[in-house]
Order: structure tokens, then sequence, then C-alpha cells
């Protein structure tokens, strides 16, 4: 194609407001001609696309969503379009401290959840399972003190629950044994 033909394809897509086709036809054309208006005509074109998607009514309903995960996948694909964009670059940094931000509120709501259900399991002496929920929280946060804590608090709860059930066994067993060595010596082997 020549420089015109070029020029032409890409006024017939700004006309009609495709600027798919005029991303498409300026990049075209830059591979031929690189020259400073087709290179206008691509930047022209990426700023209109990524404006326009931008007031889309996908980008208002994931705003008006406050799902922000997405909106940080969608501003980092227009960012893919048009790098030099400097509105969209201050727009992803925003985003990106709001998915931070609901990101601690999501994991603070978590570890408090876990930490009722522990409190609850180590009421009704169920130490085990209230230690594996910790382990779930500090294999996700290592250095979560509160869990840390926690933790330690039940391996010794749990540790004297297994004392004193042992302690129990033995109270009854003994007993049982050497009623049991008292009625026939011969069938016990003495060490």
């Amino acid at each position: 194609m020549t420089k015109f033909e070029h020029y032409k394809q890409i006024q017939k897509f700004k006309a009609v407001k495709d600027y798919d086709g005029m991303i498409a036809a300026a990049k075209n054309a830059l591979v031929e001609y690189d020259n400073f208006v087709f290179r206008h005509y691509l930047y022209d074109a990426q700023a209109h696309y990524v404006n326009e998607k931008l007031k889309s009514d996908v980008v208002k309903q994931l705003e008006a969503n406050k799902d922000y995960l997405s909106l940080q996948m969608v501003y980092q694909k227009l960012l893919m379009i048009f790098p030099e964009y400097k509105k969209l670059r201050k727009l992803l940094a925003y985003i990106h401290k709001l998915v931070e931000d609901q990101s601690k509120l999501q994991k603070t709501a978590y570890f408090k959840e876990v930490e009722e259900k522990v409190v609850g399991l180590m009421k009704a002496e169920n130490y085990d399972e209230a230690l594996l929920h910790c382990q779930e929280v500090l294999n996700f946060d290592k250095e979560n003190k509160k869990f840390i804590k926690l933790a330690e608090k039940i391996s010794v709860k749990r540790n004297i629950q297994i004392e004193k059930s042992l302690s129990d066994y033995f109270t009854k067993a003994i007993p049982e044994l050497k009623a049991q060595f008292m009625a026939n010596k011969g069938a016990f082997i003495s060490v």
C-alpha cells in the first residue's frame, strides 16, 4: 500500500470512530512508513480507544460494585494498548492501593473469624482442631504474633489434656492389671 492508501484507510476508520481498526491500520502503516503522521494517528487512536473503554458500562459497573481486582486487570490491559497514557497510570496506581486495602480488610476479617472459631474450639476442649486452624493462619502469615501465642497456649492445654487422659487410663488400668496378676500369676512374664 502507498502512504496515501494507508492515510485514507486510517481516515475511514477515524470517521466511523472504529479505534480498533484505526490502531491496526496505523500500526500497519508504521511498519512500511515510519513517519510522524502515522505515529500521531496511532497515538490519537490509542487515546480515543482507552478513553472510550474507561467510560464504558463495564468499567462503570466494576467501579459501582467495588470490584477493584477486575478493574485493575482492565486498566493493566488498557495500559498495554497505550503505555504513554499518564491518566491511566494514575488510575492504575490508585486502584492498586484500593486492591491492597481491600485485601488487608479481607485478611483482617478472615483472621478475626478464625480467631473466634479457635476460641470456641478451645472452650469445647477440641485442641487438635483449634491448633489446625492456628497453623492454617500461620501458614498464610508466619509472623502473626496473636496466632503464635494462641498456638503455644493451645499446645500447652493439649499436652495437659493428653497427660490427664494418660493418667486416667493408667489409674484405671493398674488396678485391673494387679487383679489379673493376682488371679493368674503364671500368665504374666516378669522382667
